[in-house]
This record gives structure tokens, sequence and C-alpha cells, in this order.
């Protein structure tokens, strides 16, 4: 029996609310209508919010308690709250406790103790002890909210402690906070609220760790005095809990003292993230204070890496290397700005980074910075394009390569488009085992939820983009190998060496590019075809271009590629034929004269066959010829391609692949049948080869069969042959 899990998330108490707003405000000019679907969602929360504007006489109806709404809500609303008071707002007040499922279920216009026992349980989850039963705007407001005041699921109970306490203490501030054990951007703006208050800043505490914030701190943290102020620490507690909960075993204690647990905590986090210039190691100096408040940190801090979008002159590389730089990051692919200034790294470029003693980081991003560029298509394509840049510049297999997510994508987004994107550059990458390994550019929590699905080995983090939403409230991940934490105005170095550049941090688990070898950009194309026959001809040190190699030989069936750097043709003296190739399909009149000849179940068959062969190739054309001479079919195949390479020159590579099919080792019976054929089909003799051989040419290429056994070249040469004669006959 299949269960409707809509109708399991139905909650009966919060239907009755939706259908009553509807019946009750539905015909109130703004007001809308709410879903009547028994979910609690902002939807309906805006609605409960629009009919309190309505009761309070506000004619303009908005989606937000504000300032307004608090005020009248403070005249109007909080001194009627006493027993047996009647009012629509009290039915208001209950849909908001319903929905946020607390209370009994009281659902009437009629004030009651179990009112003012909600609120009071609405005040003790968010941490407030032996609290009043009055509801000024300050709680109304957090009550018409979406916000959770109980653990949710995959919430923290010592998160929820901590975000319970702050409230306590520091919601004159910061409003009144989540309890729901999530780590979030409220979150973290409250811990700098109370730093702030802790520090004497409270008349001017605004939630940002700006400068009079790290003046105030960095003289207490001078002076050695943070380890008295209590209030203080105990927030540094709370920051270094949350920045540790996914690099181990977390015992950070909230005690408020800079005890022994507290500082090999610190000393753990310094080492985690690479803080080298800290004054004193476990010790929260301003540069560990702000690693903890904010994804950037101290912009001022030591950085030994950089990345820029410019193509590096001789000059340029001298300005990074007197600044002490180790490792560059450096684009593959593409163009910067409206006036489509080239961005990719070149050969000449890689060579000189290296000879200066610089690794490169390889990036990929060669897209506007869209959510909906993110689709697992666009991931195969995007894996195809990087790899065949990195292999015309000669990197090593294994190479890290960062795809970019250079959007603060939420979280909802990295579920239906991010995880996606790297699914199919994971694919790409692992498809005839691993040839280079994928990384990712992005925000904390997208760099988190794409290692945790397994598609990347390393994670460049995006930490100054302080504001969104993706590093507020996430903690470093722990395959960190890059930090990009401050872009300094003005770039470094002057004249002909200035460089734009983002400041990075490294960890060090990956050293990066620091060897390239010479290639002929034809082998990266050809590798990019993802065919395992030809990356095991590539890896083979007797290799070379243009020379015929024997790639299978068993039973009936022996097949030699070719793989060159120039066009190549099929045999002159056999019956030929051509097609072209574009963006991965053959021209349909292939099909159609297939099909015309040999009928539509044939046409679509070879046609399957033919697509796994071409969707590689984009562009080019295909040729074939054939013969049948003293019971041996022989057929040859090639493909032309044309593509550029990263230096924007346009060449041409070609497989050729010459397939002979021994119908003498078969028997009689089966080399009989096809002369049957042949009689038949004369006039398309190259065709009828055609169809015979593609299949076999498409299970061993695509399928990388070249340990198919004899018995099972046989089998598999006998299956083509009954297929395509069955209905010739």
């Amino acid at each position: 029996m299949k269960t409707n899990n809509m109708l399991i998330n139905i909650d009966p108490w919060v239907l009755e609310v939706q259908q009553w707003l509807n019946e009750t405000y539905g015909n109130v000019p703004g007001f809308g209508s709410v879903p009547e679907d028994g979910m609690t969602g902002w939807d309906t929360i805006y609605g409960l919010i629009r009919a309190v504007q309505h009761e309070l006489e506000i004619k303009d109806l908005v989606n937000n308690f504000g300032e307004t709404t608090s005020a009248l809500w403070d005249q109007q609303v909080t001194p009627k709250l006493i027993n047996q008071y009647d009012s629509p707002i009290v039915k208001l007040i209950d849909g908001a406790f319903r929905c946020k499922g607390m209370g009994n279920g009281k659902f009437s216009t009629i004030y009651t103790l179990d009112n003012d026992e909600a609120t009071k349980e609405l005040k003790k989850n968010a941490g407030f002890e032996n609290p009043t039963s009055t509801l000024d705007s300050t709680w109304a407001k957090a009550l018409f909210d979406m916000s959770a005041f109980v653990l949710v699921s995959g919430g923290n109970e010592r998160t929820r402690q901590m975000q319970q306490t702050l409230n306590n203490k520091y919601s004159q501030w910061t409003g009144i906070l989540p309890c729901d054990g999530i780590y979030q951007r409220a979150t973290n703006t409250a811990l700098i609220y109370g730093m702030q208050v802790e520090l004497g800043l409270s008349a001017v505490a605004n939630g940002n760790f700006g400068p009079a914030t790290q003046e105030a701190y960095g003289a207490l943290a001078t002076n050695h005095q943070i380890g008295n102020n209590n209030g203080l620490v105990l927030l540094l507690q709370y920051a270094l809990y949350q920045n540790l909960i996914n690099v181990g075993p977390n015992t950070v204690p909230f005690t408020g003292e800079l005890d022994t647990e507290t500082t090999s905590a610190l000393l753990l986090f310094q080492f985690f993230l690479n803080l080298t210039e800290v004054t004193e190691s476990g010790y929260p100096d301003l540069t560990t204070a702000m690693s903890l408040m904010l994804s950037s940190g101290d912009p001022n801090r030591k950085f030994y890496a950089v990345d820029t979008s410019e193509q590096l002159t001789t000059t340029q590389i001298t300005t990074l290397k007197n600044a002490g730089i180790k490792y560059i990051g450096r684009y593959l692919t593409g163009t910067v700005g409206n006036d489509f200034i080239p961005k990719y790294l070149t050969v000449n470029e890689a060579n000189d980074l290296i000879d200066a003693g610089m690794a490169i980081i390889p990036i990929y991003q060669d897209n506007n910075p869209m959510i909906s560029y993110y689709t697992y298509e666009q991931g195969v394509s995007d894996a195809n394009a990087a790899f065949a840049a990195a292999d015309s510049l000669g990197f090593n297999k294994g190479t890290v390569i960062y795809f970019a997510v250079d959007v603060d994508a939420l979280d909802s987004d990295i579920t239906t488009n991010i995880l996606p994107y790297f699914n199919g550059v994971h694919n790409v990458a692992t498809k005839n085992g691993v040839r280079f390994n994928v990384g990712v550019y992005g925000t904390r929590n997208v760099c988190l939820r794409v290692s945790n699905a397994g598609y990347t080995v390393a994670s460049y983090v995006s930490n100054m983009s302080t504001g969104w939403s993706g590093n507020l409230g996430f903690s470093q991940p722990t395959d960190w190998a890059f930090d990009q934490f401050n872009e300094p105005e003005g770039g470094i170095g002057t004249g002909a060496g200035l460089v734009m550049i983002d400041k990075v941090n490294v960890s060090g688990i990956d050293k990066g590019v620091t060897s390239v070898n010479e290639v002929n950009p034809a082998i990266g194309i050809l590798r990019n075809l993802g065919f395992k026959l030809i990356d095991e001809a590539l890896d083979n040190a007797q290799f070379e271009l243009d020379v015929e190699m024997v790639i299978y030989a068993a039973g009936p069936l022996t097949i030699t590629q070719t793989l060159a750097s120039s066009a190549q043709s099929a045999n002159p003296n056999d019956q030929t034929i051509n097609f072209s190739i574009i963006n991965g399909k053959i021209d349909p009149s292939f099909s159609s004269e297939i099909s015309n000849i040999f009928g539509n179940d044939i046409s679509e068959k070879l046609e399957i066959s033919m697509e796994g062969i071409t969707a590689s190739i984009e562009t080019g054309d295909v040729e074939f010829s054939g013969n049948y001479e003293d019971g041996k079919i022989n057929g040859t195949v090639v493909f032309n391609m044309q593509r550029t390479t990263v230096k924007g020159e346009e060449i041409t590579v070609s497989v050729k692949y010459e397939i002979e099919i021994d119908l003498n080792k078969i028997g009689g019976f089966f080399k009989k049948l096809f002369e049957t054929v042949l009689d038949v089909v004369k006039e398309n003799l190259v065709l009828f080869i055609l169809l015979i051989a593609i299949p076999a040419v498409a299970v061993l290429i695509i399928g990388g069969g070249v340990e198919l056994a004899a018995v099972g070249a046989t089998a598999l040469i006998i299956g083509i042959l009954t297929e395509f004669t069955k209905n010739m006959i």
C-alpha cells in the first residue's frame, strides 16, 4: 500500500487556522489568501501578520511585523491581554502558537490562563527563567515568525543552550532569536553584538566586527586582559565550539574562563586554520577572534597564496615572488569583463610561474554566476572543457581542479542545482578511473555539502564573502585546501608589476601544480573524448601518434586503432561513404539512408550505437569504407573532429578503426548466411558492413571491453550477424 506523504504532514490544527484566516479575512482588501494545506510555512505566518495589521486598523497590509505594527500592538493589545478578554487578536495569537507547535491547541477569541502558560512556555524555550506572561511586541514579533524555539531535526543541544543564553543576555540589541540548535546567520551576528556589549560598545552595537570593535578587542588582547572578562570569554567559547564542530570530538567548555580545555581548543583552531602569525599559541588574540567570528578572519593577516584573473607577465610574476607568494590560483579557460579580456592560463605563463617557484591552483569558472546555470548536464560539459584545458597545459594525472560556484547558493539551491552539477563533474572525472581530481570553490556550506556528497577531494573556500548566507553560521570545511579571505584595494605591486589579487590562506593538503609536461594539444583533445581504449593507448609508453596499434584480436574479430593529429581517410579502394557530425549527433541523412535500405528497426539500433561514439565529438565528420573477400569482412571507420586549443588555435584530430571479421573462424553456416544477404545488398555493401562493424566497435570502445575472450567475441559477432540479417533474407 502506498502512503501519501502529503497527508502525513497535514496538521489539522494548522489547517483549521488556515481555513479560518481565509474565511475571516479573505475579503479584506490587501489580505489575499493563505494555502489550506495543513503545513506551517511563511505564507501562513504572513497571513497571520496581515490579519493582525487589519485588526490594528492598518490600511496597507504587509508581510512584516515592523515598527508600526509593534507600536500599535503595545498600545492596543498588550494592556488588554488579561483573562476573559475577547478579541479576534486572541484567536490570531492562538493560531500563531499552533503554527509554532506550542500551547495546548486552544483556538478561540477568549483570552484565558492557557494563553498565559503558552507565553511563558515560549519565553522559557527562548532562554528566560521565571518569565512573566506579558506578550509585548518584542515577543509578539518572535511569535508571529517561523523561528523555532525547540530543538529541531539536525539541531545541536549545546548550540541551543548557547542561543538561549544569547537571548537572555543580549535580546535588547538582537531581538528574540531562534533557539533551534541550528547555528545560523542570526546566531553568528548575536555573538558579535554580545562581544560589542562586553567591550563597552553597547551604545553603538551593530553586529559588525568593524574598526571600533577591532580596536577595543585588540587593546584588551594586547594587554592580556581577555581572561578577566568572563562574558567575553564565554562568547569566544561559543564561537570556538561552533568552529570546531566538524573537526573532531568537541569538548569546548562554556565556563567563561580561559581554562586548559579552552586554550587547548584555541590552539587546535589556530592550527586548523593555519593562523601562523598569532601572537601567542592558545591565546585569543585579535587575529584568532576575528577568525572565530567572521568567515574572512583578519584581512590583514599573512598570506602565501593569491588568485587572479590576469594573464601574468614576467614582471608581475616577479612582484608575486618578491611578496613571498608560493601558490597562484589561475583560471583554465574564459574571459573577464565586458571587453572579454582573456583570463585563461597559457603554457608559457605556467612555465614562468613554476620556474619562479610557485605552484599553480587550477580553477574552472567560465560562466555567469547564476543558480540556474548549475545542472548535471552543465557539470558534464564543464568537466570536459576543464579537463581538455588541463590536458593541453600538460597537467599531471591526479591534479585537483577547482570548479567554481561563485554565487550565494541557499541550502535549497545546493540540493536542486549545485549537487547535480558536481555529480556530472564527478562522473566525467571518474569515468575511466580518476584522471583529474575534483575540487570545489564556493561558500562554506557549498563546500561542506558537495564534499559530504563525495564529489570532491578538497575545498577552495570563498570566505571573503562574509555576508553570504553560505558563510554565516557554517564552520570551515575540514578538507579546506585554500581560504580566500580578502581582496586588497589596488592589488599589490606598482607600474608594470601591478597585479589585482585576492589573498588566499593555505592548509597544505593540496600542493598544486609544480610541473607540467610538454604535450601535443591533440593528446588532450583525444583524451577528453572519454573512451577507455583511447585513454589506455595514450597511457601506453610505446604510444605514438599516427601509428596503427592492434587493440583487440580474439576469435573472429581484430580491431586496430590509429590516433592522429591530422585528418585520416578510410580505404579509398573500397566503397566509401561520408557523413557530418554536429553537436555530437550524426547527420540525419545517415539514419534516413539506413532506414530506406534496411528498415526503421535496424536504423534505430545502429543510430544508438553510433551516438554512443559520436556524443563526445561535437563537430567533425565520419567516413566509412568496407569490402568482403575470402570470408573476411573488412571495415574502416574514421572520425575526424575539429577543436580549439587553449591557445585559440583550431586543430583537427582523428581516430581511425579498422575492423576485420573472419567468418571462416565462426563456421560455414554464418559465412553462407552473410553471403546470401550480400547478394541482396551488394549495391550497398559498405552500409551493410557498417551494420556489422559499428556495434562491435561500440561494445569494445564505449565499454572498454578489451578483455573480451575469444568465445565472447564469437558470440558477439554471431549475435550481430543474426540481428542484422534475419530481416534481410
